[in-house]
């Protein structure tokens, strides 16, 4: 099987995946905060949005038709989720302050306007990350633990330890929107 037709497949198990989960599928266009405005990336960029709820997981997997991933989760009162997450690599960056984003990583993004959280203060208080060993012994997983009042919810995401090793940053971060405002 040649490599398109091998990274074909892939996306369209993304693509049935993301409309399991109730999720949004785009390709090539988002707001990039950083740089103002509308961005045409390119048709091997995307955009998965939209309200996180129930057990799902998501394959990413990169490839020549897939090589930048933007996920854009809107966190909602009264849902609770438990996402597994696969492919995710993100911006790592050394210190506090994560710089713009490079457009060649992927990006996580949660839009907080229906959980009850209202500052930024909240939003970070609210999203608690630790790595943990995969079920395998071996590897290393990011899980993210979201709870507010009213929300509670995990986002498992495999190998990302391990490939945050492997990087040169020793940090990464998400981005969080309140008000139509973004902070990290």
């Amino acid at each position: 099987m040649s490599d398109l037709k091998m990274a074909e497949l892939k996306l369209a198990k993304l693509e049935a995946q993301v409309a399991d989960a109730g999720l949004h599928f785009t390709d090539a266009q988002w707001i990039d905060f950083y740089n103002g405005g509308w961005h045409g990336s390119g048709l091997d960029d995307h955009e998965i949005y939209g309200t996180l709820d129930g057990t799902h997981r998501l394959d990413l997997g990169h490839s020549m038709l897939n090589d930048t991933d933007v996920l854009d989760f809107s966190i909602v009162g009264g849902e609770h989720f438990n996402f597994t997450i696969s492919g995710f690599q993100p911006q790592t960056f050394n210190g506090t302050v994560a710089p713009a984003w490079d457009r060649a990583h992927d990006t996580l993004e949660f839009d907080w306007r229906d959980a009850g959280v209202k500052t930024f203060a909240q939003a970070n208080a609210a999203v608690h990350d630790q790595e943990i060993t995969n079920a395998d012994g071996i590897h290393h997983d990011m899980l993210l633990t979201i709870d507010t009042s009213n929300v509670h919810g995990t986002i498992t995401f495999l190998g990302l330890g391990d490939y945050l090793e492997a990087q040169p940053g020793d940090h990464w971060s998400w981005h969080n929107e309140i008000f139509n405002t973004i902070a990290v």
